[in-house]
C-alpha cells in the first residue's frame, strides 16, 4: 500500500518536506494558496543547497477548497497530514483537516510552538494526532 501524504503550508518546513517526499516518489499534496501555489504549480519547489546548487522538483499543489472539492468527488483522503502552518494560523486548519481526512489519517504537526500536538489533539479527537 502506497501511503499518500499531506502538507499544509508549503513554506520553510512543509516545502522541503513536501519536495524530499515527492522526489522519493510518495504520493504528496502540499495545500497553499495564492501566487505561491501558482509558483508551485507551475514550477514546482526549488531546493538550494550549498552555495549553488538548485533542484527543481515537480511538486503536487493545490489549495484548501480544491482538494475538498477534489474528495466530494470521491477523491481518497491523506493518510498522513503534517501540519507546517505558523501558529497564527493553526485554528484555521482545524475545520479543513476535520474534512480532509480519512478515519485513519494520521495528523503530525510540525511547528515550534510547545503543546501543539495536544491543542490539536483536543480540537480533532476523532483522529490520531501526535505530539
Amino acid at each position: 500500500m502506497k501511503l499518500r501524504y499531506m502538507i499544509i503550508g508549503a513554506g520553510g518546513v512543509g516545502g522541503p518536506v513536501g519536495a524530499y517526499l515527492s522526489k522519493s516518489g510518495a504520493d504528496t499534496t502540499l495545500i497553499a494558496r495564492g501566487k505561491h501555489l501558482a509558483v508551485l504549480q507551475e514550477h514546482g519547489l526549488t531546493l538550494v543547497s550549498g552555495e549553488n546548487e538548485r533542484e527543481s522538483i515537480p511538486v503536487k499543489a493545490i489549495d484548501m477548497d480544491g482538494f475538498l472539492a477534489a474528495r466530494e468527488q470521491g477523491a481518497p483522503a491523506p493518510d498522513v497530514i503534517f501540519v507546517c502552518v505558523k501558529g497564527y494560523s493553526l485554528a484555521d486548519t482545524v475545520p479543513f483537516i476535520r474534512k480532509a481526512a480519512g478515519r485513519d489519517t494520521v495528523v503530525i504537526p510540525v511547528l515550534n510552538i510547545y503543546g501543539t500536538g495536544r491543542a490539536l489533539q483536543a480540537e480533532l479527537p476523532e483522529l490520531l494526532v501526535t505530539d
